[in-house]
């Protein structure tokens, strides 16, 4: 609870990393989100599902009715790569009401451990920072965006602690606006006014 409301207290966004079941069953990430706002004091407006745990018939209407503002739980385990065929947001559709969503979508595009975890593709250093790049070039070229996970746990890892730092010295070198899910949800959802007028 301290880190937690020490990163608050910091300007980081805290969200919400929602349990494997809370992902289909109803109820409970509403419970785990007022958990996390009493210990907090504050909203909590965003989140990811544990193990990217995440089904399009239940898990989007589930955090909608939770009052999460913007979740990025939409990638890959195993690979990287774009699974909802974008890197850009989108409001998510729900299909048991059969109605869009004020929930906004921010496809994970990169996660370590698909690249550096047991269970992911297994890389090596030089093919991780290649496909990595790759995908830096890919998204840069369409004006997208490159979404991160590092689970911190990791980062005493040498070789993950070097894919992090490398991504982040990349992001910077190029110009990128490296951002919180947060703040991302903000700044989109104004330049959705802009555009609506």
């Amino acid at each position: 609870a301290d880190v937690m409301c020490k990163l608050r207290d910091e300007g980081f966004d805290v969200g919400l990393h929602g349990s494997y079941e809370s992902a289909r069953a109803p109820g409970v990430l509403e419970a785990e989100k007022a958990l996390l706002e009493r210990v907090l004091g504050s909203e909590v407006t965003t989140t990811r599902q544990h193990f990217l745990h995440w089904d399009i018939r239940w898990t989007p209407g589930l955090q909608e009715h939770a009052r999460f503002r913007a979740d990025s739980s939409l990638g890959f385990n195993r690979s990287v790569g774009f699974r909802a065929g974008t890197s850009l947001p989108f409001h998510q559709f729900d299909l048991m009401t059969r109605r869009a969503l004020d929930l906004l979508e921010v496809p994970l595009v990169v996660q370590d451990a698909a690249l550096l975890g047991p269970i992911g593709l297994g890389r090596d250093e030089d093919a991780t920072s290649s496909a990595v790049w790759e995908l830096f070039e890919e998204v840069a070229a369409v004006g997208g965006l490159l979404t991160f996970v590092f689970h911190p746990d990791k980062l005493d890892r040498p070789d993950w602690l070097a894919l992090y730092e490398s991504v982040l010295d990349h992001a910077a070198a190029s110009g990128a606006w490296l951002t919180s899910l947060a703040r991302l949800d903000d700044w989109w959802r104004e330049r959705e006014r802009t555009i609506v007028g």
